[in-house]
């Protein structure tokens, strides 16, 4: 899940994300649990009103701090672009090494949302899965990471240079 942040010098994310360090995304994994997590319980139960791109709803208040991982102290950082077109190279990524648990349940309903791509064989819109951008060449970029499994990280250090993860060939 990407929470999307932009930078107040901006009207908005559109004006944001053509802008260098306009974007911040917050981004972590969901591992199935057994159980629901109750976090997400009021976003899983309005998600059946979204019927189509482009619907809204609304929901109640819901502190960010719930929705994330339980361990926020952990995390890669770099500079990248966004996931879907225009693909603008204006986000500073920060994803979450912990994940956050959601049963099956919860993530079926995620997954039952639907894309603004029409399927030209049944002209309907094609499920929100599987859309997985193709890995992306690093062109000299860093991941940093604010913890080390070989040495303990210095205090004064927020990030650290860690190993750049390689594209597969």
């Amino acid at each position: 899940m990407h929470v999307v942040n932009y930078s107040s010098k901006f009207a908005d994310v559109k004006s944001a994300m053509c802008q260098p360090n306009g974007l911040a995304v917050l981004a972590f994994f969901f591992e199935i649990d057994i159980n629901p997590n109750p976090a997400y319980t009021e976003i899983v139960k309005k998600l059946p009103e979204i019927t189509e791109p482009g619907s809204r709803t609304k929901i109640t208040t819901i502190p960010l701090k719930r929705l994330l991982p339980t361990d926020l102290q952990h995390f890669y950082r770099y500079e990248g672009s966004l996931t879907t077109p225009p693909c603008n190279e204006t986000v500073t990524w920060t994803v979450f090494k912990t994940p956050v648990q959601i049963s099956e349940d919860q993530i079926s309903i995620f997954r039952s949302l639907k894309s603004s791509d029409i399927d030209p064989e049944t002209n309907t819109n094609y499920p929100l899965v599987n859309n997985v951008r193709p890995l992306q060449s690093l062109n000299d970029r860093v991941v940093y990471a604010n913890f080390t499994t070989i040495q303990p990280v210095k205090k004064k250090s927020l990030l650290q240079r860690c190993r750049c993860f390689q594209p597969a060939d």
